[in-house]
């Protein structure tokens, strides 16, 4: 439905397309949305092949309205209601199975001295909810000039942080990065936003009345998630419920 609207929105000039940046769409369930936020995997490619990624949503979004049973790796109590009502109208069976790969309550951390990146140790040092966690998965592809915008935005504003790089992005930093932000940082090796924008935010999170607001807000959805995923809480119901479909097939 995202991928029709958004072709309805493009105008046509002979045998260009071009694209409305200020065009919004309206999903039912969701705030309206300006199509340039959406991901370029969400949308259909114009110029370009799809990639694998961009090729399995499509797939999946023709083959959704033919299933009996929809199960999300998320949780129910983190809908807006408008959007979990407009799930469970199209679909008869809608079940939130939690973060199926992760381990909730999360594990202790190990001791400071065990932690072979040395994040652990060097967290003990620094002022509590002073430190910014940098992390962008494993399946966004970052360009390299977004990388470096945030890498010179830590350096002028020497704000401490741990970054969680994927391995063989390193060469995206700016030279010499490592060395001068050894003294204020991490980076963490694991197998467009401009540089004032990641200030403010930076700012915003870390020290305005906002940013606490923005970070209890958080610490809210970190309880609730972890009572969904308690024995008797939704998510382990519905995970019960989908163990019971699958076996009696």
């Amino acid at each position: 439905m995202i991928r029709q609207r958004y072709a309805n929105s493009l105008t046509h000039d002979g045998s260009n397309s071009v694209e409305l940046e200020d065009q919004t769409l309206d999903v039912p369930g969701l705030s309206e949305f300006r199509i340039a936020d959406l991901p370029d995997e969400v949308l259909p490619p114009r110029d370009a092949k799809e990639t694998l990624f961009s090729c399995m949503l499509g797939q999946i979004g023709h083959t959704i309205p033919k299933v009996d049973t929809l199960v999300m790796n998320f949780y129910q109590e983190l809908y807006p209601e408008p959007l979990l009502n407009d799930l469970k109208s199209k679909f008869s069976n809608v079940l939130n199975v939690g973060f199926i790969s992760l381990s909730l309550p999360p594990p202790s951390l190990p001791p400071s001295t065990e932690d072979v990146t040395g994040c652990l140790s060097w967290l003990d040092g620094q002022k509590a909810k002073s430190v910014a966690f940098i992390s962008f998965g494993t399946v966004v592809n970052i360009p390299q000039s977004e990388i470096e915008e945030l890498a010179e935005a830590l350096e002028t504003r020497r704000t401490p942080f741990i970054w969680a790089l994927r391995g063989g992005m390193s060469y995206c930093l700016p030279s010499g990065f490592l060395d001068r932000a050894s003294t204020h940082g991490k980076v963490v090796p694991w197998a467009p936003q401009i540089q004032t924008g990641v200030l403010k935010s930076l700012d915003l999170i870390l020290e305005r009345e906002q940013g606490r607001g923005i970070r209890s807000r958080v610490q809210d959805l970190k309880e609730l998630v972890l009572k969904a995923s308690a024995p008797g809480g939704r998510a382990s119901a519905d995970l019960k419920t989908l163990v019971e479909k699958i076996t009696s097939v």
